[in-house]
């Protein structure tokens, strides 16, 4: 792949290195997120979307390797394959010009230019194309071919048969072709007809040629979606006498040629017969393309950067038919099933369906119940918003505007809850399009869903393949708990054998992995899918903390390197990442990977650094303790004279109030609380004494922030009441 680097470069304007560097880890199966996490040069540079793009244009030109040897072999064939030609294949990245390649060693048999060589034309064909002949009539040049087939009864039966011929070789003609699509995509432009006159949709572009260049994506994108639907014909306009004159000043080579009015007329009809086709379907479907790209990445970003209110959880959904039976289902924010039941609600006893619903706001603490419009559901409002009165004031009634019955009759809803009846189906699907889990609409379908304004410009397929990037993504900000690991998301990582899947996603692993490096020793793991998958991977209980981290294990030594510079251990830095900002690196990446990569990929530790197992590591002998070095620690006492801080020794160690801040101290409180974890200096250990005394002075960003005590905010009162 990295003879497209050059084309990559230019395209996404990077350097011809970066290019290259991304070429070879696609050769190499490394995923975009590894790169976006995980390589110093290409993470500092580009973001995770930008590399999708590229990778999206590099998998397309992997495709393509099955027709390029489909033309290889047919130009090696034809004794047509030279090494000029043979470069420019392996090197196009575009289909259409590997079709352009082609085309001339693709005849139709059934074609009129075929069946007239077929009748001996062939030879007059070529004297016309070469145009050399100016003084014998064309009709002289015709007559010694009448009667050498059936069909060639006359002169103007030669002649219609030969200009057969020159229009299908015109319209093989890779420069023309290649030169006709530029000019359609430029200066094309697009004549609509709706099927209705009077659409308001398109009364704007009634009786006009608009540019396609002048539309949005998303108003192209609408014009194509109502071609598609037949709602209107869509047409590709270019001013006939520009066209034919571009083919002319390519075609004609003398003027004075006998046959140049027979040229002309085969010129004109292969730009309307064969060309124009061509490239009305090629424009189009480059513009297309281009368009539905720029609304992927709108609704890929605005996924990733909506700031919506935080959904209630859980939530209980109600459905309620004709027949007054209704569906309750009660669903935790991932989507997850927790309760459902059905009951036929009594129009003069609504009781049995308040005391279930009781049950489950109580059983389940349900934070909102879902209801919607319907004329069924209106008569039992009163009922519903007085149970959540009594039973649970806190809880919010939403109304719904409607019932998502599509998404209850879907595939997967029908296969995953067959055991619930209609109207919790029902239920069930309007708490699923409330809440929105990412997760669980990639494996459903993101056409059930209201993600985005703009999605039905795109199909079903591409807005699925956004969520489940999106869902990828989420996870993986979060790491992997090697307890965890799900065969689908390893494989969008690396593809790997369903052998190696099932070793890694077996019950036992949990045990058998003590660190990050034991994953390389599963059998049948390569060194490149270790290399993609490690990083995310975390081993909450290991011994190295790190391992707990997102924190890629070819990083260890260097972060370790790191950590001695700054004087402050790992645990210290996991606890709190803005230590780094403190290290001095002169290497501009590495600095910008410290603070877009590293430092998220430590914090991603720090909810396991107090597991169990930490309680279970062997305290460090005072003889082991360092002088002037930063760890971290948790609190565990506060007196008035300072505070002990549980650094993992022996015994605890000491912060004196004179030590606990750079400026002056009047209470331990102002400072400390117990279990608040902190980072100190160690100033001295007393083995002898079992002493060991600590310091929060001179620690910069990883400083403590010193409260206002009691008796100065007494005084600050004060002297404001007194003014």
């Amino acid at each position: 792949m990295i003879q497209f680097a050059k084309h990559i470069s230019d395209k996404w304007g990077i350097s011809d290195e970066l290019s290259k560097e991304i070429c070879v880890s696609f050769s190499r199966n490394d995923s975009p997120f590894y790169l976006s996490d995980y390589n110093f040069v290409i993470a500092a540079e580009l973001d995770l979307l930008q590399l999708r793009e590229i990778y999206g244009f590099l998998n397309e030109i992997a495709a393509l390797s099955s027709k390029r040897t489909r033309v290889l072999n047919a130009l090696k064939k034809a004794n047509k394959l030279t090494p000029a030609l043979e470069d420019r294949i392996n090197l196009t990245p575009y289909s259409y010009e590997l079709d352009d390649i082609l085309a001339p060693y693709r005849s139709n048999p059934r074609s009129r230019g075929q069946q007239a060589l077929r009748k001996g034309l062939g030879e007059l064909a070529d004297i016309f194309e070469l145009q050399e002949e100016e003084t014998t009539p064309l009709e002289e040049l015709a007559a010694p071919y009448v009667g050498k087939h059936p069909s060639l009864k006359t002169v103007d039966d030669v002649i219609s048969s030969t200009k057969d011929i020159l229009v299908e070789r015109f319209s093989t003609d890779e420069t023309v072709r290649a030169m006709v699509r530029d000019f359609g995509y430029e200066q094309g432009q697009f004549e609509i007809i709706p099927k209705k006159k009077k659409d308001p949709r398109f009364a704007s572009y009634a009786g006009k040629f608009i540019d396609p260049h002048s539309l949005t994506a998303e108003e192209l994108l609408a014009i194509m979606v109502a071609a598609d639907n037949k709602e209107i014909r869509l047409k590709l306009v270019l001013q006939l006498f520009r066209i034919t004159e571009l083919l002319k000043a390519h075609f004609i080579i003398n003027p004075d040629f006998v046959g140049f009015d027979m040229l002309c007329e085969a010129i004109d009809e292969c730009w309307v017969r064969l060309l124009q086709p061509l490239v009305e379907k090629d424009v189009m479907g480059r513009l297309q393309s281009e368009a539905e790209n720029k609304i992927a990445q709108e609704i890929s970003r605005d996924l990733e950067n909506r700031d919506e209110e935080p959904k209630h959880n859980p939530v209980l959904a109600i459905s309620i038919d004709e027949n007054l039976h209704a569906g309750l289902v009660a669903l935790d924010i991932k989507g997850r099933l927790m309760g459902a039941a059905g009951i036929k609600i009594n129009k003069d006893n609504k009781s049995g369906f308040v005391n279930r619903l009781k049950q489950f706001i109580t059983r389940y603490r349900i934070a909102a119940i879902l209801l919607p419009e319907t004329e069924s559901s209106k008569q039992l409002e009163s009922s519903i918003a007085g149970t959540i009165e009594h039973a649970a004031p806190n809880c919010q009634l939403i109304r719904l505007e409607k019932e998502q019955t599509d998404l209850a009759k879907s595939e997967w809803v029908m296969n995953e809850f067959a055991d619930l009846d209609d109207t919790m189906r029902r239920a069930l699907a309007n708490a699923l399009e409330y809440l929105q889990p990412l997760d669980l609409i990639s494996e459903i379908s993101g056409r059930y869903f209201q993600l985005h304004p703009k999605q039905h410009l795109l199909s079903e397929d591409r807005i699925t393949e956004i969520v489940r990037y999106r869902t990828t993504v989420e996870k993986l900000k979060d790491g992997l708990e090697i307890s965890s690991l799900s065969p689908g998301l390893l494989s969008t990582l690396y593809p790997l054998p369903e052998s190696v899947l099932n070793e890694l996603t077996k019950p036992s692993i949990k045990t058998s992995i003590a660190q990050k490096l034991d994953i390389a020793n599963i059998k049948g793991l390569t060194g490149d899918a270790f290399r993609n998958i490690a990083g995310y991977i975390i081993i909450p209980t290991a011994p190295e903390l790190l391992d707990r981290t997102l924190v890629h294990p070819d990083y260890f030594d260097w972060l370790m390197d790191i950590s001695q510079e700054l004087n402050c251990t790992t645990d210290a830095l996991i606890n709190d990442p803005n230590i780094l900002r403190t290290y001095d690196i002169e290497d501009y990446v590495k600095k910008l990977y410290i603070e877009k990569k590293l430092m998220h990929q430590l914090s991603a530790g720090k909810k396991y650094i107090a597991k169990p197992a930490m309680a279970k590591k062997r305290r460090k002998k005072l003889t082991e303790i360092k002088e002037d070095t930063i760890v971290s620690g948790v609190v565990t006492n506060v007196a008035p004279f300072g505070a002990f801080v549980d650094i993992n020794a022996v015994c605890d160690g000491l912060i004196h109030i004179s030590q606990m801040a750079d400026g002056y101290v009047e209470s331990t409180e102002q400072v400390v609380s117990v279990n608040d974890r902190v980072n100190v200096r160690v100033v001295k250990v007393d083995v002898k004494k079992r002493r060991i005394s600590l310091s929060m002075k001179g620690l910069g960003n990883m400083a403590p922030k010193v409260s206002p005590s009691k008796g100065q905010l007494s005084n600050l009162a004060d002297h404001f009441k007194n003014r």
